[in-house]
């Protein structure tokens, strides 16, 4: 098991091993660089994106993470659209 936190203050990697796809919790402002420093050095692959709720610094950089990941070919799978963004309601 993985769970990692990035530099980022309230984003966190979970996977259940290396090679596995993981899932970003709250990708709020910034957390894009240190979420794909965690998924290259652990060989994960995005899988989902959980926010927590709906403030800004939980949900900020979520569709830039999707991209990234999907541009250096890290997606569990093969299109950007496909990434579930888990949301409670009524955020």
């Amino acid at each position: 098991m993985i769970l990692e936190r990035t530099l980022a203050a309230v984003c966190y990697v979970l996977a259940a091993g290396p090679g596995q796809p993981a899932v970003v919790v709250d990708p709020g402002a910034g957390a894009v660089r240190g979420a794909m420093a965690l998924l290259r050095s652990n060989h994960l692959t995005l899988g989902a994106v959980l926010l927590t709720h709906g403030h800004a610094d939980h949900v900020w950089d979520a569709q830039r993470l999707i991209d990234t990941a999907h541009a250096e070919g890290l997606l569990a799978s093969d299109d950007a659209v496909t990434v579930p963004v888990y949301v409670p309601a009524p955020d």
